[in-house]
């Protein structure tokens, strides 16, 4: 957002896309939320875990730019992307149900610190826990598009959360 503001404030054409989790092998947020899924079908989670998301593939966000590439874009224009909406604790459950058939049982807690978050997500995912601080510390708020774009730019729909969910699964199939 920091970055958009400061271009469009020297008059520069700005397209930005924002978007809430990417999801891909690559991304690590995806690893976080995989790792943990994967290592602890039951789990005691924060109560920010309530939160919502609206998680995209990687390749729906990439399919989007490139198609923003020939748009004629005049000042600052925003494009909020996203796939389904969810509370990130059910994004969890989803994950284990795409590798292991059947969701994680998640039970929320009223406290939780976010530098305990990030310490038990790097002792689960091998994540550093700086890494783990910023994105726990991120899922403390909503992170949906209030108008999501992806549509109106690419002419299709986002590949369905769960869909993406079963093909990351896939893709993960043999690592630790």
């Amino acid at each position: 957002m920091q970055t958009g503001l400061a271009l469009a404030s020297q008059g520069i054409p700005v397209a930005e896309v924002r978007a809430s989790i990417l999801l891909e092998t690559c991304s690590a947020s995806y690893l976080i939320v995989y790792y943990l899924a994967k290592r602890l079908p039951v789990m005691i989670t924060p109560q920010w875990l309530n939160s919502l998301c609206a998680p995209i593939a990687l390749g729906d966000a990439a399919a989007c730019i490139a198609a923003l590439v020939s748009r004629d874009i005049k000042g600052h224009e925003i494009f909020e992307i996203g796939s389904d909406i969810v509370r990130y604790r059910d994004l969890l459950s989803l994950c284990g149900k795409s590798m292991r058939g059947v969701r994680n049982f998640i039970i929320p807690v009223p406290m939780f610190a976010v530098h305990l978050s990030a310490l038990w997500i790097q002792l689960i995912t091998g994540i550093p826990n700086t890494v783990g601080a910023a994105l726990a510390e991120g899922l403390k708020t909503n992170t949906i598009p209030s108008n999501n774009r992806f549509k109106e730019v690419t002419g299709r729909d986002s590949i369905p959360l769960e869909d993406v969910l079963k093909e990351l699964a896939e893709k993960m199939k043999g690592k630790a």
